[in-house]
């Protein structure tokens, strides 16, 4: 059976708001929050694109 996770976007979980949190990478965060389009239901974190969060859902401000 294949490994379960929460993510529904596992593709490259590098890249999502929480990793490069952890990481501490502070200017990359910014660079793909700027102008956020959606928001991470497990986290909270916004971003522009759903792919940089573990469970995006539609973000209004």
């Amino acid at each position: 059976m294949g490994r379960q996770t929460n993510c529904e976007t596992p593709n490259d979980p590098a890249l999502h708001m929480c990793k490069l949190r952890q990481k501490g990478l502070m200017e990359e965060i910014d660079r793909r929050s700027a102008h956020p389009t959606v928001a991470c239901n497990k986290c909270g974190a916004r971003a522009n694109e759903s792919r940089n969060l573990c469970q995006p859902r539609p973000y209004e401000s």
